[in-house]
Order: structure tokens, then sequence, then C-alpha cells
């Protein structure tokens, strides 16, 4: 009869995957889609398989992290690249595939802000943070028998997604991780139990609900009622940004800004009095390396606070402006001014960086701070702008500058097909540049768009969706300025506000986090343009629109800035809008195709792993046999061969049985009377604690196959079939490790 220890648990790799399943359950806040529980159950269960069975190999730790990283290239080949493999098995265009998207996914985790649309290059970060997690925590519970290592391994995956975003169910989450570490702590201690054998009038350990149990549901129970009413669970994440914490609003300019457009709660950032309405500058993005825009070294050498600074690169004729603000809730290094700033006061340590012009403190924006900008409004129209020659300033050469990309080609085409409709190729760098802002304004007004800033996502953004937030529409258009010769870069900042309770107050929240776009013109130096269609506190320049035409000032804010964003312009003439199946629809990766894929995947690796059963199992009894020099050690080699033969079938050795006990037990269920398996029992024991003299390996195996044939008559075909495909070794303890060898010398046989 099987051993009802076997029969009844359940397998302890069964618990850790569990475990990390629910450990993986909030990334999925980190994604806008849902893409992300698929690949943690299927990473998770691959991960698990495969540290399996290279414990049931006994390989080395570093044969078994190597066979494990060749699985998850293979399961990524599959899961994401199934076209570029050759029927089951991934080539080098997969593994270009994998290493290209993974660096593309760091690079952009570096960039976009949570939640992120889940695109390949994620999922790929996700499913390989997940499947190392899982190997880890499976060595530690299985291999090393330390289940608090096991947890403490999850952590970090259950952890950090809750320092970046809030979640909506995080009862769920901790309730569900808890009960993951109890299974694996409850799998451990019935392990242990089990070795101590059988206990009189208890029978085998189970899974009956006994005081454990019961004290593990109730903890369960506690922490997910419980954990809502502690002190700060309803508090947001504790990392917001750059700097700062709490619910100040720390706009680092490397990160997306959509979380600030949609979030949930609306923080109150700053209240500004002026007597023009403006957009409240930060800092500005000069570099583009085809994947994200960045700002070179910032160097406040423009001492603001001790004079007045001549303005950047004009000679148009300008006003100087004056902005009261009072800071409520910002954090950070820069200081929001309206564009050019000349002077600051009230504040102290206070420089502007001489190219981008970004006024940076040395200590970090707080609450209850109280300054004032004086600041140099040039005073343009559209006629003089449309004078300006254009430029051949080397010290603007930076401004030009873009990877030598076919998207970079691609999008050059797009640009000039746009100032050609507007009869602009042959004119003025100006007229380009309000071609390109007119253009862009045709498009629809989107914060739920999942694309980011990368080259492959504006290409998208200009050909098919067509469709974005003013991250897509200012990197569009500051790409597509570059292409045309015009130098042209990223501000960062806040867009007007909304309208306050006194004259000349503006008051800004974070749902006004805005981008928008600054081009060079000669005589009148960085000119603001705005390709945002959005309808509320966003500013059309007038100077972008000739005299001839109807302009819209939009001077003043709108009444609410927290109502719905308008699209003010409707969808470009042309073709239908075209969308992205697995960026714009949400449909995501692992829709119905991939699941056929991932089933086909685990096809693959049972068919592998019949296939490796008897060669494991042959190979392992060469290497047994080789090892055995002495004929102590070759009669112990046949009777621990005889030993996983029996444990195949399921007549293994029960806890703290003898083998002559065995031997009785396998006597009654097989046509042998009992002195060939007892004789087995007798040579065996003898090997290990008789003298040398007298063991006879021959002997041994003569009878190991007397035993098999008379036990095998009785057997039903599926036991058969186990004992000859090798499933006696995978069905033995691992309790041993170790090396065949070293095992058998260790599990000799006990009286």
């Amino acid at each position: 009869m099987a051993d009802p220890d076997r029969r009844t648990g359940l397998p302890s790799e069964l618990g850790v995957a569990a475990l990390v399943v629910a450990a993986s359950l909030p990334l999925g806040r980190l994604f806008r889609t849902s893409e992300i529980g698929a690949v943690a159950i299927a990473a998770s269960a691959g991960s698990t398989a495969v540290a399996w069975g290279m414990r049931r190999f006994r390989a080395p730790a570093l044969i078994s992290a190597l066979v494990s990283f060749i699985a998850f290239l293979w399961f990524s080949s599959l899961a994401f690249f199934r076209d570029s493999m050759a029927g089951p098995f991934p080539t080098p265009e997969s593994l270009s595939l994998i290493w290209n998207v993974a660096g593309e996914g760091i690079r952009r985790s570096q960039t976009d802000a949570a939640p992120v649309p889940a695109a390949t290059s994620f999922l790929v970060l996700a499913a390989f943070a997940i499947w190392a997690t899982a190997w880890l925590a499976d060595d530690a519970a299985n291999k090393l028998r330390h289940p608090m290592l096991a947890i403490g391994v999850t952590v970090p995956l259950f952890v950090l997604p809750g320092t970046i975003l809030e979640g909506d169910r995080r009862w769920f989450d901790a309730g569900a991780y808890l009960a993951g570490a109890m299974w694996v702590l409850f799998s451990d201690e019935r392990f242990r139990l089990s070795r101590w054998g059988r206990v009189v009038g208890l029978g085998s350990p189970g899974w009956r609900p006994g005081l454990a149990a019961r004290i593990g549901v109730i903890a369960i129970l506690v922490a997910v009622v419980g954990t809502p009413i502690l002190p700060g669970f309803s508090a947001p994440p504790g990392l917001r940004g750059a700097t700062g914490g709490g619910d100040r609003v720390a706009l680092n300019p490397l990160v997306s800004i959509r979380p600030q457009l949609n979030g949930r709660a609306l923080t109150e950032v700053m209240t500004v009095r002026s007597r023009i309405a403006s957009y409240w500058r930060l800092t500005a993005l000069d570099r583009f390396n085809g994947t994200t825009w960045t700002s070179g070294p910032q160097r406040p050498e423009l001492k603001l606070g001790e004079r007045q600074i001549p303005a950047q690169g004009t000679s148009a004729q300008s006003t100087l402006v004056t902005q009261q603000f009072e800071i409520h809730n910002l954090s950070g290094p820069w200081v929001p001014a309206a564009f050019e700033p000349v002077r600051v006061e009230g504040l102290r340590g206070i420089g502007a960086d001489p190219t981008t012009r970004t006024v940076i403190i040395s200590n970090d924006m707080r609450g209850g701070t109280d300054y004032s900008v004086r600041s140099r409004i040039p005073t343009m129209s559209f006629e003089e702008l449309d004078r300006a020659p254009r430029t051949s300033e080397a010290a603007l050469a930076q401004y030009l500058l873009l990877p030598p990309t076919a998207e970079i080609a691609r999008v050059q085409g797009i640009a000039e097909q746009i100032v050609d409709r507007a009869d602009a190729r042959d004119g003025s760098p100006f007229r380009q540049a309000v071609a390109l802002q007119d253009h862009l304004r045709t498009f629809d007004y989107d914060e739920d768009v999942a694309l980011a800033h990368n080259i492959d996502d504006i290409e998208s953004f200009l050909v098919d969706i067509k469709r974005g937030y003013c991250e897509q529409f200012a990197t569009a258009m500051a790409v597509m300025a570059r292409t045309l010769g015009l130098p042209s870069r990223v501000a960062i900042g806040f867009a007007v506000g909304t309208a306050g309770v006194q004259p000349d107050e503006f008051e800004v929240t974070s749902r006004h986090a805005h981008a928008w776009v600054e081009i060079w013109m000669s005589g009148f130096g960085w000119v603001t343009f705005e390709p945002t269609p959005r309808g509320d506190a966003l500013i059309v320049p007038r100077y972008t629109t000739s005299a001839a035409t109807p302009s819209n000032p939009a001077t003043s804010p709108t009444p609410s800035a927290e109502e719905s964003p308008d699209a003010s312009a409707t969808e470009s003439a042309g073709a239908p809008e075209r969308f992205d199946e697995n960026v714009a629809t949400g449909t995501g990766v692992f829709g119905a195709r991939r699941l056929f894929q991932i089933g086909t995947l685990a096809g693959g690796l049972l068919l592998a792993a019949l296939i490796a059963l008897p060669v494991a199992a042959r190979f392992r009894r060469v290497v047994r046999f080789r090892r055995a020099g002495t004929p102590q050690d070759k009669v112990s080699a046949r009777y621990l061969d005889f030993l996983d033969w029996c444990a195949a079938v399921g007549l293994g050795r029960g806890p703290g049985e003898t083998p002559i006990e065995h031997a009785q037990r396998l006597a009654k269920a097989s046509s042998d009377a009992g002195s060939t398996l007892q004789g087995l029992a007798r040579i065996g024991t003898d090997a290990v604690y008789a003298p040398v003299n007298g063991i006879d390996p021959a002997t041994a195996a003569k009878l190991s196959r007397d035993a098999r044939r008379s036990i095998a008559t009785g057997l039903p075909p599926r036991a058969k079939l186990l004992g000859r495909i090798g499933w006696a070794w995978w069905r033995t303890d691992p309790e041993g490790g170790g090396t065949p060898w070293s095992r058998m010398r260790a599990a000799r046989i006990e009286p």
C-alpha cells in the first residue's frame, strides 16, 4: 500500500508557489490592466517546477541556478515572443528580443510613473522578478528547510508596490499573503513532524484543523479585519517623488506626470498672485535618447537674490511681471516661476541654471514658504516672430540632437508632411513651429491612453493613436521640431490654475501638472508653444495666431480645473483612427492566444520531463554503482536501488520502518512467501553493520531481481509504468541532499 503520508499531504512546493503568487498581487496596482496576474501564476509555477526538478536531480546550486535561468528564457520566449521561436525552441532572435525589452524596461522604469501600461518590457521584468523570487523561496523552504527565510525572500516583492502607489484592496492582498505564509509554515512543521515516524494513536500527520491551524486562521482573520483600522493604513504611500513625504507633491521631471493629472486625491500645491496668467515653470528637459527626455547637469550659478540678471538671448521688448507665491504642498529643488525669471526675493540659497534658467534652491521647497519672483515676459506678435531667421548658433546644436534611428526618420517624414500641408516648408522657423502646434491640437486629449514618451510611442501617437495627454503632445512636438532643424526642449511645471478668491489670484493643484514646448527663435530666445488640446487652465499663446485669424487668448483660467478636461478639437481628417491591440484597447499580451502558449509550454515541460525521467534514473543508477567500490558499498547501492523502485510503485519504506518490517509488509502484497524479501533486507542490513567478509554483491543483485518480479505480479499497470520510467528517484525523500553517493552512505539502513 502507498505511504499514507504522501497520499494525504499536499506538496510543500505548492505552498511556496501560492506564497509567491500572493506576494505578486500588489504588483497589479503598478499596471493599468490586469495581465500581471497571469504572469505571476505562470512564472511562479514554472520557477517552482524547475526548482523541484533540480532538487530531485540533486543538482548543485550553481547548476540549478543556470538551468532555472535557461528555463526563464524559454518561458519568456514562449509567453512574449512566440513568433521568434523555432517550434518549441527559442532562437537567437528570441534571446535578442528578451535582452532588448529588458533594457527598455529598466530605462522606462526610471522615467515612467505607475500605473504604467502593460508593455512587454515591464511584463518581462516583472516575470523575472517573480521567477527569481519563486526560485529563492523554494530553495529556502524545501532545500534549506528554513520557512522564515522563504517568507522573507518574498517580502520585497510584496512591500515595494505599496511604497509607490496606493491600492484599493490592500486588506485582500495582506490576507492572501498571510495565508500563503501560514501555508509554508504549516508545510514545514508537518514535514518535521513526519520525520518522527508514526505516533501511537495519532497516525500520520495530516491537514486536520488542529490547534495550530485554528490559531493560524484566527491570526489571518485578525490581520484582515484589524489592519484597516491601524494608524496610517489609509495614508498615501511614503515615496512620492524625488523628495518629500505625505501629501507634498514632488514632481520629478524624469517621471511621468500622469498620476498627478488623474490622481484621486487632489492636492493644493500653491497659490499665485500675478497680474498676468502664465505657466509656473519648474525646469526644462533638453536631452532625448530615444527613450526619455532628461535634463543636463544644472548648476545654480546665477544668483537671483542679489541682483536682477539679464535675459537670455533676447533683444525684443519685454514686460517685467512680479508674482507672489505661497507654497502649500510642494517638494523638490525647483522653484516655480514664470519664464524667464530674473530675480527672486524671500528665499535663501537661490540660483538659476545659466542654460535652462531653472530656479534651484539649496534646500527643498516646503509648505508655508512665501517668496516673490520678477520675470521678464517678452512682448511678441505673430508678425514679429515670423521675421525671425533660422538660427546658426553653435551653442544651440545640442538642442537639435536626436538618435539616428529609423523611427526618428519616420517622425521626420511626418513633420515634413505637416509643414507641407500648412505651406510652411519654405516659410520661417516660426511658421513651421506653429504648423506643428496647430496639427497636434487637432488630436484628442485623453489621460487614460497607455503611452509613454519613447520614440516608438511617439510614432504610434502621431500615426495611429492620435490621442494622449501633455507628455505625448509636448514630446512629440519637440522631436518633430528638432527633425526640422528647430532647437527645442520640453518644459515641466504647472498650468495657470483656477481663479482664486482675490483678483489676480490663482489656485494651483496637482491637477495642473503640465508639460509644454519651448523653441528657440533668434532675437526672442526660448518661445513657449502649447500643442496640448486640453480645455482647462491652459494658455494658447496669442502670438501663435496671425492677426488675420481670430485668436484664442486664454489669458484667464476656466472656473474649475477639477472638471474632466474636454477634447477641444476633433480628430484630423484622413484614415480612421487605429489602435494598437496591446496598448490602446488594454487587451494585453496574455489574452486567449497567450494562454494557449502557456498551455503549450506546460505540455512541453511535461513531455520533456517524461523523456528525462528514464534517462535521469538510468544515469543515477550508473553513477551510484560506479562509485560503489567495496562489496559493502555495492550491496548498499543494490538495496537502495530496490528501495527507490519500491517507492516508485507506492510501496516505499514508511517513516521509522525497519528493513525487516518493510520486507514483511511487502510479502503480504506479493507472491513471495517472504524468504526473498527478508533475505534482501538482511543482506542490506549486513552490508552496513556486519564484517566485510561474507558480503556477496552478486547474491544481492539476484535477490533484488527476484523480489521485484514477485512484487510486480500483483501491481497495477500504472505502478509498473512508474517503476520502469524511473519515477523512483523522484518519489524518494529529498531531505538528505548532496550527491547520490554521499546520500547513499549517509542513508545506510537503519536497524
